[in-house]
């Protein structure tokens, strides 16, 4: 299971329950409104709802549900060469201890 954390919100995300492809194709969605996130790696939540052609995106727009949503602090974590999330200053892969919020499944 590899784990990115979203660049938009912080949520801990596995990429197997995102389209990471909004990142390496962002030509094929539809970014109005949230341009500034075109080029990031985007949860479920925060991709764009729509493909450049008007369909909707599947699985964009609400949690999957598959795990609890939660939240690091921004900026503090990579996916290292395991799939793992690690910090980035201590080089920590148990990110359950810096936890910010939860959200229910």
């Amino acid at each position: 299971m590899s784990l990115i954390q979203c660049d938009n919100c912080g949520c801990v995300e596995n990429t197997a329950c995102t389209m990471m492809t909004a990142k390496w194709t962002p030509n094929d969605y539809d970014w109005t409104g949230i341009e500034d996130r075109k080029g990031m790696k985007l949860c479920c939540i925060c991709l764009p709802t729509k493909y450049s052609d008007g369909t909707e995106v599947e699985r964009a727009g609400k949690w999957h549900g598959r795990f609890d949503r939660v939240f690091l602090e921004k900026g503090k974590w990579k996916t290292n060469n395991v799939g793992n999330l690690e910090n980035i200053e201590t080089g920590d892969t148990n990110y359950s201890k810096y936890i910010l919020a939860k959200k229910s499944k």
